[in-house]
């Protein structure tokens, strides 16, 4: 990772025995530990940071270590899968997209995003085809997932789809 990367500065009070910089402890806890979350909470901060480059890094890392949460990795694709599409590589922010339906196909965050993509191309069949997809799934309690993903994102991209469908 960039040397600019570990300069990312923790405002909480510092740990005595931890190093003052949240992003480089966490990547020290990663390489320690060859662990997946390890990984996964590292690309995620990168994610809030922006770093997209250096996020699709840690989170393919992670999601190849042994073990681990299929719906973690499916959120580390998720996660990818944005970062690939702040980059401008539609085709890789779908391939990633359903890369986190493979690992998780119960979660509405991929079969969402994926009907933005095809709603930002034009592509209202698609669009719509995702957004009955994620429909089918019910909300689950185990799992924390933005609310938005079961009342007005659907709504939302199924009015745009028959509103397209209308002309």
């Amino acid at each position: 990772l960039p040397e600019d990367v570990f300069r990312v500065r923790n405002y909480k009070k510092p740990h005595p025995e931890r190093s003052h910089n949240y992003i480089c402890g966490l990547y020290k806890d990663a390489v320690e530990f060859k662990s997946s979350r390890w990984f996964h909470y590292l690309g995620r901060e990168l994610y809030y940071k922006k770093y997209w480059s250096a996020a699709i890094r840690v989170f393919q890392k992670g999601i190849s270590c042994p073990g681990g949460w299929n719906t973690e990795r499916s959120q580390g694709m998720c996660y990818t899968g944005e970062c690939w599409q702040q980059l401008g590589d539609l085709d890789k922010a779908v391939s990633a997209f359903m890369k986190a339906i493979d690992y998780d196909s119960e979660r509405r965050e991929p079969w969402i995003r994926l009907a933005w993509i095809y709603q930002a191309k034009g592509n209202v069949w698609a669009a719509l085809a995702f957004t009955n997809a994620c429909e089918l799934f019910k909300k689950r309690v185990d799992l924390y997932e933005n609310d938005h993903n079961y009342t007005t994102y659907p709504k939302q991209l199924r009015d745009w789809c028959i509103n397209k469908l209308k002309v």
